[in-house]
């Protein structure tokens, strides 16, 4: 889907299943990159070359685009291409999810290799913090958060904590899209994908060697980044 010169990394899909936005460091520099079918476009140069840690996340809508760098929250419409950015705090990992129902955004910060997790206001720009020391976090389609443990996910509701996942073997990335939450966990020799559906959990099997990490899926496809460090692509396991 995605292969310069130099690492392009931190991937997420649109709406559009030729709409992706990624991170590459082709200048020299984490820089952030709109792909469609039509063309190609940087929406952040990273002027100052701060480290962009986490992926861009996508509305609802699929109209606006959000990430972090630095200590700022930046957000880009891509019908008026105006970027506008948010100073958070310091320790900011990254955006992890944007809100379909509400004007928010989820903010992970950094926490001795955990994350906190917190809820921004777009409006007033006032945080609130929902847990402490996971591994990664997103929404489901009803806001619901989801939230990922070395080896367990669970789902945050105001009803209480449910357990989605159980794995004997470590959890290294996972995705949600409509009804399905697939995982990826570890293993001696590489990784294997899983799926969540309709409450009933399946292998779908061993993730390519060449491929690392899970990165973002939708009806389309699994996409992944590949594991070379200096030099990764993105793919799209179909």
């Amino acid at each position: 889907i995605v292969d310069s010169a130099n690492r392009d990394t931190l991937a997420r899909m649109g709406k559009s299943p030729e709409q992706i936005i990624f991170v590459s460091d082709r200048s020299g520099r984490s820089e952030v990159f709109l792909k469609s079918l039509q063309n190609q476009r940087r929406i952040f140069d990273n002027p100052h070359g701060v480290e962009i840690e986490g992926p861009p996340v996508w509305s609802a809508d699929g109209q606006r685009v959000a990430f972090a760098a630095g200590t700022q929250v930046y957000l880009y419409d891509l019908n008026s291409q105006k970027l506008n950015a948010i100073e958070a705090h310091a320790n900011l990992f990254a955006v992890l999810a944007w809100y379909a129902n509400e004007q928010a955004l989820l903010l992970g910060y950094n926490d001795d290799q955990r994350l906190i997790v917190r809820k921004l206001n777009l409006n007033t720009h006032s945080e609130t913090t929902l847990a402490e020391s996971v591994m990664d976090a997103r929404l489901d389609t009803q806001d619901r958060l989801i939230l990922q443990y070395e080896n367990a996910i669970i789902m945050d509701t105001k009803k209480g904590v449910e357990t989605l996942i159980s794995s004997p073997s470590p959890i290294l990335r996972f995705s949600i899209h409509d009804s399905t939450l697939l995982y990826q966990t570890e293993k001696a020799d590489g990784s294997q994908l899983w799926q969540l559906k309709n409450n009933i959990i399946s292998l779908i099997g061993d993730v390519p060697t060449h491929l690392h990490r899970l990165q973002d899926s939708n009806e389309q496809g699994v996409l992944f980044t590949t594991a070379e460090e200096f030099n990764s692509q993105i793919m799209l396991l179909k």
